[in-house]
C-alpha cells in the first residue's frame, strides 16, 4: 500500500481544478484525484482532505499513484503498518454515521434525534404531528411538562436558568453523542479493535448534498479522534486499507493512525 500527500500546484489546470473544487468539493475531488490512477477502471484508493483545505488531500492507494500533466505536487511513502494485539494508537477518521432500519439506511444522528422526541412525546401522551425534527421539537417545547424539563437539566447536570428551546437542544446533542459514541466502539469491535468510550471525542456533524449528474446525492459525516488498542490485528488491517463505513467516494472511511 502506499500513503500519499497530494496537494495541487501552481500551474494553470490546477487553478481550474481548484474552481471545481469550490463549486462541487466532494464529487470533484473524487473525479479529480482518480486521474492519479488514470490506468484503472475501479476505485483503488481512499482519500480525505488534509488539514482541511480543499486542495490538499491524503490518499492511501494499493498502487503508486502517478502525477498527472503536473496538476499535482505529490509525496508518496510506503504504508505496509506491523501490528500486534494489545498495541496501542492514536486515530482520526471522517466517516459516514449511518444505521439500518426497515431495509434502509439512515443518518445516525437524525435517526437518534427523531427517536429520541418521538419518545418524549410519547411519554407525554402527546400525538405526534408528522416526522419532520422541526415539527417534533416545536410539538416538544409546547407540551413539555415540568418534570420533563426538569430531568433534561439533571442529564446535562445544569442548574442554572436556561431558556427550554435551548435546553433542548443541548439535551438532544448530549444524547446524540452518546449513541455515536457507542455506534462507534460497536463499528470498531467488529473491526479487530477497542476503545473506551470516554477515549474518543466526536465532533463537526455535517449534511452534504452533492451534484452527481442530475441526481443529487446527500450525506452526513462525523470526525472521530481518539485511541484504541488492537485486538484482532488481521481484522483491523483489513479496515485499515478497505476502509470504513460508507461514502469513501466522498472522503469517508480512510483511518489515520499513529503509535502511542
Amino acid at each position: 500500500m502506499f500513503l500519499s500527500q497530494v496537494k495541487l500546484s501552481d500551474s494553470a489546470s490546477a487553478r481550474e481544478e481548484r474552481r471545481k473544487l469550490a463549486v462541487n468539493g466532494c464529487y470533484a475531488s473524487h473525479q479529480l484525484l482518480w486521474k492519479l490512477f488514470s490506468g484503472e477502471q475501479k476505485r483503488a484508493f481512499l482519500y480525505c482532505t488534509n488539514n482541511d483545505a480543499l486542495d490538499q488531500f491524503l490518499v492511501l492507494s494499493a498502487t503508486e499513484p502517478q502525477n498527472y500533466e503536473g496538476v499535482f505536487a505529490v509525496q508518496t511513502k510506503r504504508f505496509n503498518p506491523i501490528l500486534h494485539a494489545g498495541q496501542k494508537l492514536g486515530y482520526q477518521i471522517t466517516i459516514n454515521p449511518t444505521v439500518c432500519k426497515s431495509n434502509r439506511r439512515h443518518d445516525v444522528v437524525m435517526n437518534t434525534q427523531q427517536s429520541l422526541l418521538l419518545s418524549e412525546l410519547t411519554k407525554l401522551g402527546v400525538n405526534p404531528k408528522g416526522d419532520k425534527k422541526s415539527r417534533l421539537k416545536s410539538q416538544l417545547l409546547d407540551f413539555a411538562d415540568d418534570v420533563m424539563v426538569a430531568n433534561w437539566k439533571a442529564e446535562l447536570q445544569l442548574s442554572e436558568q436556561i431558556a427550554r428551546s435551548e435546553l433542548l437542544e443541548m439535551w438532544l446533542r448530549f444524547k446524540t453523542d452518546l449513541v455515536l459514541r457507542q455506534w462507534w466502539a460497536d463499528r470498531l469491535s467488529k473491526l479487530g479493535a477497542k476503545t473506551e468510550l470516554a477515549e474518543c471525542d466526536i465532533y463537526a456533524y455535517q449534511q452534504h448534498q452533492v451534484a452527481k449528474g442530475k441526481n443529487q446525492i446527500r450525506f452526513s459525516t462525523v470526525d472521530i479522534t481518539g485511541q484504541l488498542e488492537v485486538t484482532d490485528p488481521e481484522k483491523f488491517t483489513e479496515a485499515l486499507f478497505n476502509g470504513i463505513g460508507r461514502s469513501k467516494a466522498f472522503g469517508c472511511g480512510l483511518l489515520l493512525i499513529k503509535p502511542l
